[in-house]
């Protein structure tokens, strides 16, 4: 597993459309909202992504598996967030 750390606007997500034009990977992101802008920057950049998920659907598994070889999760933080009303204070990463 790959893990890019970063600020806001530094091009994580550039590098997660690199990576998934690349590979055809999924991007998993907050919202639908998130999924059109991120298909729309991929366009521009003349890449062709398969159109990202959004966290309800990656949790939800609501997409095909058997298509699907692996996700590239953006703003993981928050998809973690996103799984609890209550504030997360401390994760781990094992490598």
């Amino acid at each position: 597993m790959k893990i890019l750390v970063g600020g806001r606007g530094i091009g994580k997500t550039y590098q997660l459309i690199c990576e998934s034009s690349a590979q055809q990977l999924y991007i998993v992101c907050r919202s639908k909202y998130e999924a059109t802008r991120i298909f729309d920057v991929a366009n521009q950049m003349k890449k062709s992504i398969p159109f990202p998920i959004t966290y309800e659907e990656f949790i939800n598994k609501e997409y095909y598996g058997k298509r699907i070889r692996g996700f590239l999760i953006d703003d993981a933080n928050e998809l973690l967030q996103y799984m609890t009303l209550v504030p997360i204070m401390t994760i781990t990463i094992g490598v």
